[in-house]
């Protein structure tokens, strides 16, 4: 949910924190909705058959080779900066 808020919203980690659980079910309600960029673009990829596996440890980060792969499966829209403005907190 943290990275969801960041990503999405581009809260920084004291602004997540502050948020009442209503807030969040606000938010998570609006997802329903409009779901965000990222999750659209992810059930369109695996739909076209990209497989996507998932980190054995949640608090891993990508690789430098991931963050390559990720940006050549963008076609170059997402820069390796991109990526790391996303993860500074």
């Amino acid at each position: 949910m943290f990275n969801r808020l960041a990503t999405e919203f581009h809260y920084t980690p004291d602004q997540i924190r502050a948020l009442t659980f209503h807030d969040v079910r606000l938010l998570t309600e609006s997802w329903q909705r409009d779901p965000p960029v990222f999750a659209l673009l992810r059930a369109i990829a695996q739909a076209l058959g990209v497989k996507f596996s998932e980190p054995t440890d949640p608090n891993q980060h990508m690789t430098f080779r991931e963050a390559q792969r990720f940006i050549q499966m963008t076609g170059g829209v997402v820069t390796i900066d991109m990526i790391r403005n996303m993860t500074k907190d």
